[in-house]
């Protein structure tokens, strides 16, 4: 079974990207969807490991993990967000893990591994083909403000906890440059996937 991962910086278009390839009928693993249902689970492991750091005050009234309490502390310090993603890493990487083998098992060719912050958590090794969604910063922050609502100096402030948009186009086997229309992106995902399945590897070629 082959393992594509698919990576981009906050507004870059990486969903959309994603959502097309599924759309496709490539299944997907999204990292982030994976990450939320592990904070609602309410793993007991990794409430104490969260708790033993912030305090009860990160718990809702019913015990389950209050989001944007922890968001708040997390991105106001580096040190604070890599404590956090240091504790969930473990467990998000068995589950990533546990549905692999269930897409393996299952008979799946392939898979799509959506993950935000795939070089920053190592994870590029679990995949065989990386793809990268790139925007021009300019794009980007017009992107951001409309949807988020964020201003420049938030989306700076979020921006310096990932690595740099450029140096996961560089180190991506293939990069997508979403700089256009939605149909534009999607032609250059179809055209990605015809190379990967006619092909393999690339030698990070941008489309």
């Amino acid at each position: 079974m082959r393992v594509i991962a698919l990576t981009g910086g906050i507004g870059c278009g990486k969903s959309t990207a994603s959502a097309f390839f599924q759309k496709m009928g490539i299944p997907c693993i999204d990292a982030d969807k994976l990450c939320h249902e592990l904070y609602l689970s309410g793993d007991p492991d990794l409430l104490k490991q969260i708790t033993e750091r912030w305090g009860c005050g990160v718990l809702a009234e019913d015990g389950s993990l209050d989001r944007a309490a922890v968001a708040n502390i997390v991105f106001q310090d580096k040190n604070e967000l890599d404590a956090l993603n240091a504790m969930i890493k473990p467990f998000a990487e068995q589950e990533v893990r546990r549905r692999l083998e269930q897409f393996r098992s299952a008979g799946e060719k392939v898979v799509l591994l959506d993950v935000p912050l795939l070089y920053e958590a190592g994870w590029d090794q679990l995949a065989e083909v990386v793809i990268a969604v790139w925007t021009p910063p300019a794009i980007r922050d017009e992107r951001l403000q409309q949807s988020r609502g964020w201003d420049l100096a938030e989306i700076r402030r979020r921006q310096q906890f990932q690595m740099d948009d450029n140096e996961k186009l560089e180190r991506a086997d293939y990069g997508i440059i979403n700089s256009g229309t939605q149909a534009e992106l999607e032609e250059q995902c179809r055209a990605i996937w015809e190379r990967i399945c006619s092909h393999g590897i690339s030698d990070n070629r941008i489309f």
